[in-house]
């Protein structure tokens, strides 16, 4: 008897130990944040978002240590902020320049704002008017700590403002962030692009960020790469289409 309630003990003293819970990381929230608000589930979203407000910086700094890491969380934090902000207050899309420029997503008690994440943080301190040739003259240290090691111009068809010409938005994981980017630029140019005899329309966002994708040559690459032209028509004249601002809420993609 004694050697059987001393088995019994052995048994459940191993059995306690093996029963690990994992503790949720940034990355986890981020998610969670963003089905939340794709789900409108209020509740949820302002947990996460408390979570994700109060998330101690070093910890946060030492689990994002990779361009994958940091590419998946600030994306999705980013386009689930957008949605937050603006299906409580669809009017501060009227001033999109303040909107953007507004510090206003707390992230590990840093209060960001959208600028600051597209432009520091994913484009490496990129000046925002400067077609991504320039960089920022003044930056702040948590974005200096944050920001991406390269520029990958993938970011400019996963990244939504809310406007309508934006891409469709998914969450973001580390680690199958390239095969999800692949997939998002693919999609998003396949729909959008028209090849003409002479002339290849493209998105306006090739424009905007010319020097990410490395200037008209790059941009001609980056389509023969995503097989929506041949290297032959890479001769063709590049054409920039219109970029619709029009507010458009829950673009979520299925």
């Amino acid at each position: 008897m004694r050697v059987l309630i001393l088995l019994i003990f052995l048994f459940m003293t191993l059995a306690s130990k093996a029963i690990v819970v994992k503790e949720p990381s940034a990355e986890d929230y981020s998610i969670e944040f963003f089905n939340a608000v794709n789900k409108n589930d209020s509740v949820r979203a302002n947990s996460a978002a408390f979570m994700l407000a109060s998330y101690d910086k070093e910890k946060l700094k030492k689990e994002l240590d990779s361009d994958e890491k940091t590419l998946a969380f600030w994306i999705n934090i980013y386009n689930t902020s957008v949605q937050y902000i603006l299906k409580k207050n669809p009017a501060l899309f009227e001033d999109r320049n303040a909107f953007f420029k507004a510090k206003q997503i707390t992230i590990a008690g840093e209060v960001l704002s959208f600028d600051i994440i597209e432009h520091g943080i994913l484009r490496k301190s990129k000046s925002k008017l400067s077609l991504g040739f320039f960089r920022k003259i003044k930056v702040s240290g948590f974005e200096r700590l944050f920001r991406i090691n390269k520029v990958d111009p993938r970011i400019h068809y996963a990244l939504n403002c809310g406007a309508l010409s934006c891409p469709p938005i998914v969450a973001y994981h580390s680690g199958k962030i390239n095969e999800e980017l692949d997939e998002s630029v693919s999609d998003y140019l396949k729909k959008y692009c028209v090849i003409g005899e002479k002339d290849i329309k493209v998105p306006v966002l090739f424009s905007w960020f010319r020097a990410d994708f490395g200037k008209k040559r790059g941009i001609k690459k980056f389509l023969v790469h995503y097989g929506i032209i041949t290297k032959e028509e890479k001769k063709k004249d590049l054409k920039f289409l219109d970029y619709d601002w029009t507010l458009a809420l829950d673009p979520y993609k299925n």
